[in-house]
């Protein structure tokens, strides 16, 4: 069930809304299976980089080695 370099495409839009900014966001050419998989994980992906962007930590990802601070 993987997904081979260009086997997808991602539409992100960024809107300034407030004192903030809205990201709609699509990705588009998966199966119904990949739709769900690749769904929740930018569910996790995209709340992490909300914190991030916020000026927060988001922390680890348990599972992934996170590369070596500098």
């Amino acid at each position: 069930m993987g997904l081979p370099p260009g086997g997808s495409t991602i539409e992100a839009v960024l809107t300034p809304e407030g004192d903030g900014t809205s990201l709609r966001f699509v990705q588009r050419g998966l199966s119904p299976e990949q739709t769900e998989a690749h769904r929740v994980g930018w569910d996790h992906y995209l709340a992490r980089l909300e914190v991030a962007a916020a000026g927060g930590d988001p922390g680890g990802t348990p599972g992934v080695k996170n590369p070596p601070s500098t």
